[in-house]
Parts: structure tokens; sequence; C-alpha cells
């Protein structure tokens, strides 16, 4: 469903590139970025609205129109935030040293969207958790249960993107565009 071991060296590259413009090397950022990664999928649960009961509109933000200089595009909200999270989870396993090859995702989805997301936020919780022990620490077996977390994340958000309808290809072509975006963000002082 999503190809982590074609997108991990892309990300690996941007985070290169922004840490090195940003002067940041020799940092440890693997709280910083997990704490992007919970609020991603904070932001990908408000496109989805399953959780707003109060609301008459509880349908996935899907496509709309945005402002894109003089010229307006269509895109879709959901998918962008499904691929920050994305970003946000290879850095994070990109900085545990993950070997995504042996990373399997599901091809059909086995929960719903409720469950699904109730499940991700715990386990990324849950991995910030097992990293922050394992930056005090510097315990083997902490750095495992992290990336024993990550690897569960990477399962719930890929059947995720299953249960929203995305396909391999959206989420690849949505990637790279979001990836260019961030390489032109960085260009200019975002």
């Amino acid at each position: 469903m999503i190809n982590l071991v074609e997108l991990a060296p892309k990300q690996a590259q941007l985070d290169a590139h922004i840490i090195q413009k940003r002067g940041l090397e020799g940092q440890d950022l693997l709280l910083n970025t997990m704490f992007a990664l919970q609020v991603e999928v904070a932001e990908l649960a408000n496109e989805v609205r399953f959780f707003k009961h109060w609301s008459t509109d509880q349908s996935p933000r899907i496509k709309t129109h945005k402002d894109m200089g003089l010229e307006w595009k269509e895109y879709n909200p959901t998918l962008e935030e499904y691929v920050d999270c994305i970003h946000f989870l290879l850095s994070v396993g990109n900085q545990l040293g993950v070997d995504w090859k042996l990373i399997e995702v599901p091809n059909t989805p086995m929960l719903e969207i409720p469950r699904a997301f109730g499940l991700l936020m715990l386990n990324v919780s849950s991995m910030w958790g097992a990293a922050d022990a394992y930056s005090l620490s510097r315990s083997i077996r902490m750095k495992i249960k992290a990336i024993e977390y990550l690897e569960k994340a990477a399962d719930l958000l890929t059947e995720i993107g299953l249960l929203l309808g995305f396909t391999e290809e959206d989420i690849t072509a949505a990637y790279n565009a979001k990836h260019k975006v961030n390489y032109e963000r960085q260009a200019n002082g975002y």
C-alpha cells in the first residue's frame, strides 16, 4: 500500500537538508519529530471528521479548492494531511535506524476509522514514551520498543489510508508533491 522503502531515502535527504540549513547538526530531534507526528495525526483526524458527533457534516474533506497564487487548483486536504503523517513517520523511523524493508504493511483494512485512529494515537504516544526513555538511558530495549510502536503505527496509518480509499499511486504522488513543497519552503525561509 505505502512504499516506505522508496519514500524513506527521500525523507532522509529532506531531513538532512533541513538540519544543515537550520544549523541543527548534532542535535537530538527525535522527540520534536514525534511531537510533530502527533500533531499531524490530530490534523488528519480533524479532516476526516469521524469524531464530530455534534456536526451534521462528518464526511472527510476529500476535495476542495485552494488559492495557489492567481490560480485555483483542486486539492485533497485529507490526503495532504495523510502524507504529512507519512513524512514524520518516516523521519522518526529514520532517526531510530529502522530498516524499512522489514516493515510489512497491511493490504486489507481490519478496523473501522475511529478505532484505527485511536490505536494510531495510542501507538504514537507510546512510541514517544519509549523514545524518551531511550534518549535518557540509551537502553537498547527502549529503542526496540520504540521501533515496535513505530511498526504498529505504520500498519495503522496504512490501514487508515486504505479505509479512506487512497491508492499507492495517490499517496506516492501526494508525498512527492509535498516533498517538493517542503524543499521550496526551506528555500523561502519557512
